[in-house]
């Protein structure tokens, strides 16, 4: 019988508790309306500024007392049916949950409501005051399932090994938490082996690609000398033969001298021109060597984006549900970074606070998130913008760098000629991507406001220098040339 009396209470217990809660809510929405309602100005010289009013304290009033009349009538109700039960011998914990409930429903009662309003910033005073308490039939109901919990014979038995789980359970947690911490420990070390091979690869790939280059750039110039001083030297001795062959002929012979003459200046025309030809590959061959600093920076780039694929980080082992606190993550913020374009997929958009919780080493670092994802802006993510304007980012697909050295000095001028408007768009466009002026207003919060005639010779403005068009059915698309996306190295690389 013991058992069924537990269900039976249980399961009132359990109805009174999914009343509550949906009385909670029903408080909550009207609540919310309320909310909605004070937001907008009274004027309190207008004649219907009283009935305004009035109607606010008045709702507020009735979504007060309705909440309190719920909770009150659920301590009647409980008390009535689980009453009766007590005479079958329920479970000590059984018990607990009644008195629990009530005391909860209880404490819940004692809901206080103000009301005030102000004018001109001036506080006018309360115009709805009302503290609601817990009547006495309540208060013996409580005091009733309170001295039948403390006084059933099972209590300090159900309470004794209650506490002893609690320190077991507690002293898991911290044997859990040390297990946990020294994980974390190996896995920086482990991070940091990793980033060490990596930059030792990338470092060996950079050399094998340079010293391939280097190779290739001499072999070209050493292949079109060996063909140009070929050349030369044929020239040379078909100048010798008949240089020879003019000395031996007679007085007369003027068509013959003069043939030879003509073959004498081809070839010091054509020495001449191999000369030159010389002169050209050896200029280019010093320029090639000039331009291997920015080809290198780009193959670096490249070359550790393709390393990053190779030697993968290791994920951060999961905290135990045990766990308490922040376990201490001391790592750089290119490795955070690399979390964070790891943690996301490819067309999705994702706000800061996705990464504030999903990524440990920014728990509660919604300022670092933001840097951080500045600093990767263009390179490695973009930005987004929804239907409520509410800021996002997206992972770019094939990671590029902004901007070598050598670019940056070469537009830096320019870029600085640059009204924040268009610094703005030049930012917030993707490599590779054709955008229209309404696209660019949904992912630039700097031209939002504006009206597409204003953005249209924005645009227009960039063409050329940083940004190229081509024309769609009755619309035109605009992308970055060569890349060009920030020139602002100070704050973003």
């Amino acid at each position: 019988m013991g058992e069924t009396t537990d269900s039976k209470i249980l399961l009132i217990v359990e109805n009174a508790k999914a009343k509550a809660e949906k009385a909670h809510s029903e408080f909550k929405r009207s609540y919310d309306k309320l909310k909605e309602k004070t937001k907008n100005t009274i004027d309190l010289l207008d004649p219907n500024a009283l009935s305004q009013v009035s109607d606010i304290a008045s709702s507020a009033r009735i979504a007060c007392d309705t909440l309190y009349a719920e909770y009150q009538t659920l301590v009647i109700m409980v008390n009535s049916q689980c009453q009766p039960l007590l005479e079958h011998n329920p479970d000590c914990k059984t018990i607990r949950e009644v008195y629990n409930l009530i005391k909860d429903l209880n404490e819940s009662s004692e809901i206080e409501n103000n009301f005030t309003a102000s004018f001109n910033d001036n506080n006018l005073g309360d115009i709805a005051n009302a503290r609601y308490f817990v009547p006495i039939e309540s208060k013996i109901i409580q005091s009733f399932w309170q001295v039948t919990y403390e006084n059933h014979p099972d209590r300090l038995d159900i309470e004794k090994q209650e506490a002893q789980k609690r320190k077991e359970e507690q002293e898991k947690a911290h044997l859990e938490s040390k297990d946990y911490d020294q994980i974390v420990k190996d896995w920086h070390l482990k991070i940091d082996s990793i980033v060490k091979c990596r930059s030792e690869k990338a470092s060996e790939y950079l050399k094998e690609k340079e010293t391939a280059k280097n190779s290739e750039i001499e072999k070209a110039y050493t292949d079109i000398e060996k063909a140009i001083l070929a050349e030369k030297t044929e020239c040379n001795k078909k100048k010798a033969e008949a240089k020879e062959a003019l000395s031996t002929l007679g007085f007369f012979e003027f068509s013959e001298k003069k043939a030879l003459k003509t073959i004498i200046n081809d070839m010091n025309n054509q020495i001449e021109n191999a000369d030159s030809r010389l002169l050209d590959a050896s200029q280019t061959l010093q320029r090639q060597k000039e331009d291997l600093d920015e080809w290198l920076e780009i193959e670096k780039f490249n070359i550790e984006q393709a390393v990053k694929k190779e030697i993968p980080l290791p994920e951060l082992p999961k905290k135990p549900s045990s766990y308490v606190g922040t376990p201490k993550i001391s790592i750089s913020n290119e490795i955070i970074g690399e979390m964070i374009v790891n943690s996301m997929h490819l067309g999705i958009s994702y706000s800061e606070s996705d990464f504030t919780t999903s990524i440990p080493a920014l728990d509660g670092m919604e300022s670092k998130a933001s840097s951080i994802l500045r600093s990767m802006m263009g390179v490695y993510v973009k930005k987004t913008k929804d239907c409520c304007d509410s800021i996002g980012y997206q992972v770019i697909e094939n990671p590029r760098l902004k901007f070598t050295k050598k670019q940056i000095e070469k537009n830096d001028i320019l870029y600085k000629d640059l009204n924040s408007k268009q610094r703005a768009i030049v930012e917030n466009m993707s490599p590779e991507t054709w955008y229209t002026v309404s696209e660019l207003a949904l992912i630039v919060p700097e031209i939002t406001d504006m009206s597409n005639i204003q953005i249209s010779a924005l645009v227009n403005s960039l063409l050329d220098i940083y940004l190229e068009r081509k024309e769609g059915r009755r619309v035109a698309y605009f992308k970055l040339i060569n890349n060009q996306q920030s020139l602002n190295n100070e704050n973003e690389f």
